[in-house]
């Protein structure tokens, strides 16, 4: 369950997915005392579990949290294409608790956090130039320039089902943050990371071009 995922093949730098799920006390106890540093520190209603894979020589890392919230417990699996500079020696995979939670099926409801960065110098142009310049006002410049970023979003009912927020930096490039809300719902299975890194790498891509090589 929750297979390993890509991210630098479509220039994503994190991925984060978060839901909130009723568990019995008993798989709450088992997820707790199978955590890391529970022994040791002995941490009520929380636990942590984490591993580092390689995908085409692209170190990635992902971490997955338990953290009861009232009569709930709040989930999170969070992937990044960095390294991880000291992983707790006797950390468990995330792989133990997504197949934990596969124990009490539910219908969950997903929200997800999706950071691209798209370098410039590799030929990637914005669809929507920022900073947008604002015009001047009589008399000469007004207290402010520009619009440093753009956030764009998709509603109904009033409520946001997902939206990106658009921004360029000198030193980074192009950045997108894709939020996709109730993303899926249904059942936890292994396909959730990939349908969400793929759904957020489209809404990101529709922004960006890249210019072709040579």
């Amino acid at each position: 369950m929750f297979k390993r995922v890509d991210l630098a093949n479509v220039n994503c730098k994190r991925l984060r997915i978060v839901t909130h799920l009723k568990l019995s006390s008993a798989l709450a106890e088992r997820i707790v005392e199978g955590s890391h540093g529970h022994r040791k520190n002995n941490v009520p209603d929380y636990a942590l579990y984490g591993c580092i894979y390689t995908i085409n020589r692209t170190p990635h890392v992902v971490i997955a949290e338990a953290k009861r919230i009232k009569e709930q417990y709040h989930v999170e699996f969070d992937y990044r294409a960095e390294k991880w500079s000291r992983p707790p020696k006797d950390v468990n995979s995330p792989q133990i608790l997504a197949a934990m939670l596969a124990e009490e099926p539910q219908e969950v409801s997903l929200n997800c956090d999706a950071y691209f960065v798209y370098d410039e110098k590799s030929g990637w142009k914005s669809r929507i130039e920022v900073p947008i310049p604002l015009p001047e006002e009589d008399g000469g410049e007004g207290p402010f320039t520009h619009v440093e970023s753009l956030r764009l979003s998709k509603r109904k009912q009033e409520e946001i089902q997902y939206s990106i927020h658009i921004e360029r930096t000198r030193e980074v490039g192009i950045l997108h943050r894709v939020y996709l809300a109730e993303a899926r719902r249904g059942e936890l299975s292994e396909d959730v990371p990939r349908y969400l890194l793929e759904r957020s790498a489209a809404l990101s891509r529709a922004f960006v071009t890249k210019e072709p090589e040579g």
